[in-house]
C-alpha cells in the first residue's frame, strides 16, 4: 500500500493507483494519524490520569468536571496544570504577586 502525505499535517492519503482491497488498511492509517491530533477529552481528572499514566511534557488534555471548571491542562514534566480558563488571583492591600502594581489591582497568571 503506497501511501502519500498532505504537505502541513503529514495526513496520508493513498496514491493514484491504490486497489480497493487496500481501503481497509487506508481506513485504519488515517484513522491512526487522526487520533494523534485530537485534543483528549475526560469527564474527570482522575479519568485523564488513568488513560495517561505516563504523560510527556507538553501533553494536553481537555477536563470536563468543575474542579473548579472545565479547562484545557498541559503536563509540564512534572504535574498537569491548567491553561485555561487562566488562574485569576485576586489581591487586596499593599502586596501583589509579582511586580509592581495598584493595591487592589486584578492579576491574571498564566
Amino acid at each position: 500500500m503506497g501511501m502519500l502525505a498532505t504537505p502541513i499535517m503529514g495526513l496520508p492519503y493513498p496514491d493514484d493507483n491504490e486497489l480497493l482491497q487496500d481501503v481497509p488498511d487506508f481506513v485504519r492509517v488515517l484513522a491512526l494519524a487522526l487520533d494523534k491530533g485530537k485534543l483528549p477529552t475526560f469527564t474527570t481528572s482522575a479519568a485523564r490520569d488513568a488513560a495517561i499514566p505516563a504523560p510527556t511534557s507538553g501533553s494536553l488534555a481537555w477536563c470536563q468536571d468543575n474542579n473548579p471548571m472545565p479547562r484545557l491542562t498541559v503536563y509540564n514534566g512534572s504535574a498537569w496544570a491548567r491553561v485555561y480558563p487562566p488562574v485569576t488571583v485576586v489581591t487586596s492591600g499593599s502586596a501583589a504577586p509579582t511586580g509592581t502594581a495598584e493595591a487592589g489591582s486584578i492579576y491574571v497568571q498564566y
